[in-house]
Order: C-alpha cells, then sequence, then structure tokens
C-alpha cells in the first residue's frame, strides 16, 4: 500500500486548492513561529505600563486565562471549520475578526497612555 501524504482527498475543496510550495510554508511558519510570542509580551508589557503602580494581578490573570482559552478551543473550531470548507474559511473568519481588533486599538488609541503619561498630565492640569 501507498500512503498519499498531502491533502485529504475526501475533502471536496480539496481539488480546487493550490499547493504550498515549500517557501511559502516556511515564511508562514517563520512569521506565526516570531509573532507569537512577540504580540504576548508587548501586550502584557503595555498592560502593565497603562496600570501602573495599581495591582496588576487579576488583569493580567484574565489576559493569560483568555489566551489559554483561545489556544484550547480554537485549534478544535479551527480543525472542523478547515476540514469542513477548506482554508479559504478559516481565512474568511479570521480576517475580519483582525480587522475588528485592528479598528477597536485604532480608536481606543486615545485610552491607552502609560499610568506615567497620565500621571504627569493631571499633575500639570491641576497645577498650572
Amino acid at each position: 500500500t501507498v500512503e498519499v501524504a498531502g491533502c485529504n482527498w475526501q475533502n471536496k475543496w480539496c481539488y480546487n486548492q493550490h499547493k504550498l510550495n515549500i517557501a511559502q510554508f516556511l515564511v508562514a511558519n517563520s512569521i506565526l513561529l516570531f509573532s507569537y510570542p512577540l504580540g504576548v509580551v508587548l501586550l502584557l508589557s503595555r498592560t502593565s505600563k497603562i496600570l501602573g503602580p495599581h495591582p496588576q494581578g487579576t488583569v493580567m490573570g484574565i489576559l493569560t486565562a483568555v489566551g489559554s482559552l483561545s489556544r484550547a478551543v480554537g485549534p478544535a473550531i479551527f480543525t472542523s471549520l478547515f476540514q469542513t470548507y477548506g482554508p479559504p474559511a478559516c481565512v474568511f473568519v479570521l480576517a475580519p475578526a483582525l480587522a475588528v481588533a485592528s479598528i477597536l486599538t485604532f480608536f481606543s488609541r486615545n485610552h491607552l497612555d502609560s499610568f506615567q503619561s497620565r500621571h504627569e498630565r493631571l499633575q500639570r492640569d491641576l497645577f498650572t
């Protein structure tokens, strides 16, 4: 018996998808390899700067719990979505989610000042 590797031909969408060459695979994996840890570090460090000297345990715990939940539930959801509808379905779900997150971050950027800059601005406004 010969075992065929690659796309599972029982999925109908497999016949219409282009092959992924090794360069595309390596570039995508490299981006994923570095972007997730970098994003987590930036999110946690920015959150600690925003909170300042206030207790940070609860907020950091919530961020960690949400991240853990997404890493636990995400693969199950996206594996099912991928097997049923193929790669474009995953893109059509993730792209709008990323767009909404980017838009929310853009419009809330004024609220993302560090504690120190907010404190300095408050001191300046109160005493001038």
